[in-house]
């Protein structure tokens, strides 16, 4: 929604090519994966076969955010840093393609290279009971990207001195860059 407000138009971001490794889950592992929604176990029937074990999902060819008015015109600073993942790393990037929000702090977590979501299975071992979230669909960029997350746009990475004086110098950079 900050986007939306600061663009005054309609932003559009290349979507992501959405991969899946299977067209319909074993039915013999169906008992120890669960999940909110029971279409993951089909997910990918109309996939198109890419080759090396993937299928790609259809989608289309941009992801927009639409401009919501009255647009905001003022300076934007946002905090990143190694923490910053899933729906924050998207933001990022997003944020930084834009040129509209100004990144402080430190690379982001993520990848530029992909990422992955949009569906999980809560995966149960049989014999042990154990459990861990499986990722179902890898997004991935369409052309080569660095290994790493989003870098901000002032780098400001925090000393033992900060941490012991309680202070946090990205906010106080973002403080700054704002008010001049």
């Amino acid at each position: 929604m900050i986007l939306a407000r600061l663009a005054g138009r309609d932003l559009a971001f290349e979507r992501y090519r959405r991969m899946v490794r299977y067209r319909r889950t074993p039915k013999d592992l169906d008992r120890n994966l669960d999940t909110w929604d029971e279409s993951f176990r089909t997910i990918g029937e109309n996939a198109t076969d890419v080759g090396n074990g993937f299928y790609e999902l259809p989608s289309g060819d941009n992801d927009t955010i639409a401009a919501v008015g009255p647009k905001l015109d003022l300076p934007v600073a946002a905090l990143i840093g190694p923490v910053c993942s899933s729906a924050i790393f998207s933001f990022a990037q997003r944020a930084k393609e834009s040129g509209l929000v100004r990144l402080f702090g430190e690379t982001s977590g993520g990848n530029l290279r992909g990422i992955n979501g949009n569906g999980f299975f809560f995966v149960r071992l049989p014999a042990s009971g154990l459990e861990f979230d499986m990722p179902i669909v890898g997004n991935f960029r369409r052309w080569p990207q660095p290994d790493r997350g989003v870098l901000p746009d002032v780098m400001v990475k925090p000393t033992a001195q900060d941490f012991a004086a309680g202070r946090d110098a990205a906010m106080e950079m973002a403080v700054r860059s704002i008010r001049s």
